[in-house]
């Protein structure tokens, strides 16, 4: 499991300089699909910390606020679908202008692998990805295939924040 230094940089990588996006990917889900479906959890075995992820059809509920909000799929949280990850998309705003902030998911068995694409630990493949949005710091414009190509290319397991299912829902 992380260490609780992996667990904190892991949290404030999800809370602070994340890349963003002009609009969502285009092949939005109106449920989550039944693979996705469960109770998962973190558990960090150094200290007792536990954080759970519940995912319904319809909702992404997590215990440890810190890590990222929860609700309900809506028009400000989507779930995408691209050739090997699903992305979990955040509406924020910035300078009145509406952004999103996402996050790929891989399942593979049990685990579900969540990715924060940092601005500062992708710094230089960012450039090669994706075009960024004049006056904005971290907004670029969502691009499906080069997000796919990213995804493919340049995420590995080892920086993700790793979650083992310990429960089946619908």
């Amino acid at each position: 499991m992380k260490s609780p230094i992996t667990y904190i940089l892991f949290i404030s990588v999800l809370s602070s300089c994340t890349i963003r996006f002009d609009r969502t990917p285009k092949n939005t889900l109106t449920e989550f699909p039944k693979e996705i479906c469960g109770k998962y959890l973190f558990t960090n075995l150094k200290e007792s910390d536990s954080t759970y992820i519940t995912i319904t059809r319809t909702t992404i509920v997590f215990s440890d606020n810190h890590i990222l909000r929860g609700g309900s799929l809506s028009d400000s949280i989507k779930l995408a679908k691209g050739p090997k990850y699903y992305y979990l998309c955040q509406v924020d705003s910035l300078k009145n202008r509406y952004v999103w902030d996402v996050y790929p998911i891989k399942i593979t068995g049990k685990k579900l692998y969540l990715y924060a694409l940092d601005a500062e630990y992708y710094k230089k493949p960012i450039k090669k990805y994706f075009t960024p949005i004049a006056g904005f710091d971290n907004l670029y414009e969502m691009n499906e295939e080069k997000l796919n190509k990213f995804c493919g290319n340049q995420l590995k397991a080892k920086n993700a924040l790793k979650l083992i299912r310990v429960e089946t829902t619908n």
